[in-house]
């Protein structure tokens, strides 16, 4: 998985073991989605067998904790299921609401359960309002509908295509304009092509029960991109059966 990895059992393939943590007025959230066409053209994808429409696009990673540079981890809380790695996926297939939205939304192109890994993995280190398998998806499924940078841009002619590299800043420009408090956090890890673009950050600071956007902070292994880069189209992808949303 590209950039920071929003990485079945009592403990399974996800998380060793479980750490009690409580976000501090440090910690920031950060949102964390792919640009397909990035993703797709340095990782082996299949278009999942739910996904009706394929079109470029963003599809998520996750909301994740991050304080100091890294993303928190597998943290333990008062009521935690022994059985989150099997539950969590089980859950979301025998659900039309989490079923749907995630097929749009957060679907998996190169690993199924990609939803329940990153609520197995980073939900459980957020806030206990959102422990809740639908605290955290619908918090996350809405700040991503949000802050969508692709929403915006394919209404300003943006096109896909190595030929057509954009400024950096003037995306942020524009940005701003439609809303955005802060600049967000454009990747750029492909070692091959260092202009095109994989994913996105958008941080926010915890205040009350509301997300307030802000600036990200450097991530920790994490390699941003230039001051011009382009969105890839998607490469051909072969339509398989092996994950289900």
């Amino acid at each position: 998985m590209i950039g920071v990895i929003f990485i079945v059992s009592a403990l399974g393939t996800w998380c060793d073991s479980y750490t009690k943590y409580e976000v501090s007025k440090e910690s920031k959230y950060m949102l964390s989605y792919n640009w397909i066409g990035g993703m797709c053209s340095i990782e082996k994808c299949s278009i999942p067998k739910d996904k009706v429409i394929i079109e470029d696009g963003m599809v998520l990673n996750g909301l994740a904790v991050i304080e100091d540079g890294t993303t928190k981890k597998c943290c333990d809380f008062d009521g935690r299921r022994d059985d989150l790695e099997s539950f969590i996926p089980n859950l979301i297939n025998h659900n039309y609401f989490y079923q749907s939205e995630i097929s749009n939304y957060w679907s998996g192109y190169s690993e199924c359960d990609i939803a329940a890994k990153s609520y197995v993995i980073h939900g459980t280190c957020l806030p206990k309002e959102y422990h809740t398998p639908y605290g955290y998806f619908n918090a996350t499924l809405l700040l991503f509908q949000n802050y969508n940078v692709w929403t915006t841009l394919r209404h300003y002619n943006y096109i896909t295509g190595k030929q057509y590299v954009y400024s950096k800043q003037k995306i942020n420009d524009l940005l701003s304009v439609r809303g955005f408090l802060a600049p967000v956090q454009w990747r750029c890890e492909n070692p091959e092509d260092k202009q095109m673009l994989t994913s996105v950050n958008v941080c926010f600071t915890p205040s009350a029960d509301k997300f307030l956007q802000t600036e990200c902070p450097e991530i920790t292994g994490q390699q941003q991109c230039p001051d011009y880069f382009y969105f890839a189209e998607m490469p051909p992808t072969p339509r398989e059966t092996k994950c289900a949303y």
